[in-house]
C-alpha cells in the first residue's frame, strides 16, 4: 500500500577486495575420485532489504539490492560400477541471506547457513544412451520465523539422452520437479551436427505447478527455443 524506490544494484567493484578466492584438492582412493574444496565468494545472488521510510509525499518503502559474501566448503565422490556411475556432492554454506516475513525483521531479510548435498546416478547400461537421476536437497541449519522457503527444499531432475549417426544426432529430455511446490519443468530437445565446429539445435520447455514455486510461475508461459554452437 506504500510506494515503492528500487535502488540500483550495489555490486562489487573493487578489484582486490571484493575478488573471490578458493582451493580445491581432487585425488582417487578405493576406485572413488574424490575433491575437497573451500571458496570465499559473493553469493550469485543479490540479497534486497527493504526499508520503510517517511518522505514528503509520506511513507515509502526503499529497496536496496546488494551481494553478500559467503563462505563454503565442501567435497565430492563418484564411482563407476559397471555400467552405472554414482555421484554425490555435499557444500556448506555459512551465510545464506533469505527473505522472512516476520514483522520484527526491519528490512525483510534473515541469515542462515545452509547445507546442500547432491546424490546422482548415471546409467549407459543401452549403446549411445544416457539415462541419469539426481536428487537435490537444501536444509538450512538455523532456526529463523517467517522464511518464505521451507527448512528442506527437494529438486529431482531425470535426462534421458540417445544419439544416432555417429553422434550427430542427440536426442534428450530433462524433466526438472520441485518436492516442496509440486512444480517443475520439461525439456525436451534435439540436436543435430552439421559439421565438425557447427551444429543447430531446438526444443520447448513446459512448465507446471503453482504461482508460489520457482518453476510453476511461468506455467502460462511454455516457450519454444532454438540456437547454434560454433565452435571454430
Amino acid at each position: 500500500g506504500v510506494p515503492i524506490v528500487r535502488e540500483d544494484v550495489d555490486r562489487p567493484r573493487r578489484l582486490v577486495r571484493d575478488s573471490d578466492a578458493g582451493v580445491r584438492i581432487t585425488g582417487q582412493a578405493g576406485g572413488w575420485d574424490w575433491s575437497v574444496a573451500y571458496l570465499y565468494h559473493y553469493d550469485d545472488r543479490p540479497v534486497a532489504p527493504a526499508q520503510l521510510e517517511s518522505g514528503t509525499a509520506g511513507p515509502r518503502l526503499r529497496v536496496s539490492p546488494r551481494y553478500e559474501r559467503t563462505h563454503l566448503l565442501g567435497g565430492s565422490g563418484s564411482n563407476a560400477f559397471g555400467d552405472l556411475v554414482v555421484r554425490t556432492e555435499i557444500a556448506w554454506l555459512s551465510d545464506r541471506f533469505l527473505p522472512t516475513r516476520d514483522p520484527a525483521d526491519l528490512d525483510g531479510i534473515a541469515d542462515a547457513s545452509e547445507l546442500g548435498s547432491v546424490i546422482g546416478l548415471d546409467w549407459f547400461g543401452f549403446r549411445d544412451s544416457l539415462v541419469s537421476f539426481q536428487v537435490f536437497q537444501s536444509w538450512l541449519l538455523d532456526d529463523r520465523d517467517g522464511l518464505y522457503r521451507d527448512t528442506l527444499d527437494t529438486n529431482l531432475t531425470l535426462l534421458a539422452r540417445r544419439e544416432f549417426w555417429n553422434e550427430r544426432l542427440r536426442l534428450e529430455a530433462i524433466w526438472i520437479h520441485n518436492v516442496n511446490d509440486a512444480d517443475g519443468v520439461l525439456r525436451p530437445r534435439v540436436r543435430y551436427e552439421l559439421r565438425d565446429d557447427l551444429a543447430i539445435w531446438s526444443g520447448i520447455d513446459v512448465f507446471y505447478g503453482r504461482s508460489r514455486g520457482i518453476f510453476g510461475q511461468f506455467d502460462r508461459s511454455d516457450r519454444w527455443v532454438i540456437g547454434f554452437e560454433w565452435a571454430p
